[in-house]
């Protein structure tokens, strides 16, 4: 499963399928957010999942 990472969110673990991540960006508290190459239906905004685990950790992820 090389293409899945988990994350850690309020509402316990998720597994991110990197095939549809279009951007990760740090935020200014140390967390990351993930952003994915989709939208869901009849949304306008980009359709992201704000995760606890920081920015390097989640490189540090999908580099191992």
């Amino acid at each position: 499963m090389e293409q899945f990472i988990e994350v850690h969110i309020k509402e316990g673990k998720r597994l991110i399928n990197l095939r549809w991540v279009e951007k990760i960006h740090e935020n200014p508290d140390g967390c990351a957010t993930i952003y994915f190459a989709f939208n869901r239906p009849n949304y306008i905004d980009q359709d992201y999942m704000r995760v606890d685990e920081s920015y390097n950790e989640i490189l540090r992820e999908i580099w191992r």
